[in-house]
């Protein structure tokens, strides 16, 4: 099997020094959970913004995300993880693509709602908050 995990930012994230660490750590993470027989692609975005709780900033984000998602398709991907618990262009992907696409967010809200009746979401920007609420009374 054959995983797209896509990120949200370039390789050059814009706003720290050392994406490396973060990449390495996500890496790492990946090979820690797949079957071993599983390949995961892990690509980055040509641009972004580090802004994308501005609408207009997420769209052009959401864009290049489906853009990537569709090439990751072409290349016989059997599906694709969107690597961003705001799962940024996860409804018009799936609305796009014939492969599975997976959102960080709505998997995790899923599997909570299996172990009880309320759940909270921790954010680490303020700014991020009416996504979570909207992704929240999106997925019930």
């Amino acid at each position: 099997m054959k995983i797209l995990w896509q990120e949200i930012f370039t390789e050059k994230i814009p706003f720290t020094d050392e994406p490396e660490v973060i990449w390495d750590g996500v890496k790492r993470w990946i090979q820690q959970i797949k079957s071993p027989s599983t390949q995961v692609d892990q690509t980055w975005l040509s641009k972004s913004s580090e802004l994308n709780w501005y609408p207009y900033f997420e769209m052009l984000n959401d864009l290049e995300i489906i853009d990537r998602l569709i090439k990751g398709e072409k290349k016989e991907c059997d599906a694709a993880v969107i690597g961003c618990y705001c799962d940024p262009g996860l409804r018009a992907a799936r609305g796009l693509l014939d492969i599975p696409v997976i959102g960080l967010s709505e998997s995790a809200m899923m599997v909570a709602q299996t172990l009880g009746g309320h759940l909270a979401c921790v954010t680490v920007w303020e700014s991020y908050v009416p996504i979570m609420e909207k992704n929240l009374r999106l997925y019930g």
